[in-house]
C-alpha cells in the first residue's frame, strides 16, 4: 500500500498536495542535509541516534532548525500514525530555504516522506556481495548531505561487476561506501574500521557497540587499499542492509571468499539489537 502523506513544516499533506517551490536552496544549491531510518511494526528504529546525527548534520552546515528535537519526533510519530505505516523508510529532509536570489539562505525547510523498505535477496546475507571502488571523497563527509552525484554516476559500473556498493578511497586510503560504512577483519581476528573522511552511521554505531559487548579487539584506524588482500572477512553496514557480509572488492577475493564466523556474530548480534529497539519503542508509544 502506498503511503497516502508527507509532512512539510510540521504541516500534514496529501502525497499530491506536498509541493515544493521552484525557489528552496535544497535543489538550488544542494543546501540540504537528510536523516533516513527505518519503521518496524510502527517503531522507528533508532530514532534517537538519528535526530542526535540530524542536529549535528544542521550544525555543521549552518540550518538553523524551527522546531525543537520534541516537536519533530512528534511529528515522526503523528506522520507515521496518519498513513498507518507498519513498515517503511523515513527520509527527514531540512533545507536552506526558499531563496528568491537562488544563492542566500532563508529560513529553513522541513520535509518527512515515507517510502517502501528495498527488499534484499537472502542469498546476500549467506552467500556474501561484492563491491567496486571509486577514488573520491564527499563534500564534508562527517554530515550527511543531499549530494550523492558520485554514487549515481557510478551505478552503471555497479550493475556490469554485480556489485551492491562502491567503495570510496582517496590517495591510498579507504574511507566509506556512498551509503555503507566498511569493516574489515584481519587474520589476527581483529575488526578494523576507518574512522576518519566517512560519515558515522548509526547502524556503525550499534555495531561498535557489539563488538565490545562480544569482547572482539576493535581498532578505529586508517585502512589502506593494499590491506585488502590480506583481510579475512569484510561486511557494511547501514539503516536498511543491517549488517551485509562483502566476499570481493574489486578484482581482490577477501579472506575464502565466503562470509566468515565474526560476521556472522555481529549480523545476528544486531539484529536483535533491533528487535530489542522495535519491543521497547511499542511499550513507550
Amino acid at each position: 500500500m502506498p503511503f497516502t502523506h508527507q509532512i512539510i513544516n510540521g504541516k500534514i499533506l496529501p502525497k499530491a498536495q506536498a509541493l515544493i517551490p521552484l525557489t528552496d536552496l535544497g535543489m538550488l544549491r544542494a543546501y540540504a542535509i537528510f536523516d533516513y531510518f527505518r519503521i518496524l511494526e510502527g517503531v522507528p528504529v533508532f530514532v534517537e541516534d538519528h535526530l542526535d546525527r540530524m542536529f549535528r548534520s544542521a550544525a555543521q552546515m549552518e540550518l538553523q532548525l524551527r522546531w525543537d528535537r520534541d516537536r519533530i519526533r512528534q511529528m515522526i510519530l503523528d506522520l507515521i500514525e496518519v498513513n498507518a505505516a507498519q513498515s517503511a523508510g523515513c527520509r527527514v529532509v531540512v533545507t536552506g530555504g526558499f531563496s528568491e536570489d537562488g544563492y542566500s539562505p532563508a529560513e529553513t525547510n522541513l520535509y518527512m516522506m515515507l517510502h517502501l523498505l528495498p527488499e534484499y535477496d537472502p542469498r546476500d546475507y549467506s552467500d556474501g556481495c561484492k563491491l567496486i571502488t571509486s577514488g573520491y571523497v564527499r563534500d564534508l563527509p562527517s554530515v550527511k548531505t543531499c549530494i550523492y552525484v558520485q554514487s549515481l554516476l557510478v551505478r552503471k559500473s555497479m550493475k556490469q561487476a554485480e556489485a551492491v556498493e562502491v567503495l570510496y578511497h582517496w590517495k591510498g586510503s579507504i574511507t566509506e561506501c556512498s551509503r555503507s560504512n566498511v569493516f574489515f577483519v584481519t587474520k589476527a581476528n581483529v575488526l578494523v574500521t576507518p574512522t576518519d573522511g566517512m560519515l558515522h552511521g548509526i547502524t556503525r554505531k550499534h555495531v561498535l557497540e557489539i563488538a565490545g559487548r562480544l569482547g572482539l579487539t576493535v581498532e578505529l584506524r586508517e585502512v589502506h587499499l593494499d590491506e585488502l588482500s590480506g583481510m579475512k572477512e569484510a561486511f557494511i553496514t547501514s539503516s536498511t542492509r543491517g549488517v551485509l557480509p562483502i566476499i570481493q572488492i574489486g578484482e581482490t577475493v577477501i579472506g575464502e571468499g565466503k562470509p566468515g564466523n565474526t560476521t556472522h556474530r555481529l549480523h545476528d548480534a544486531f539484529e536483535i539489537e533491533v528487535v530489542k529497539c522495535v519491543q521497547e519503542g511499542k511499550v513507550s508509544l
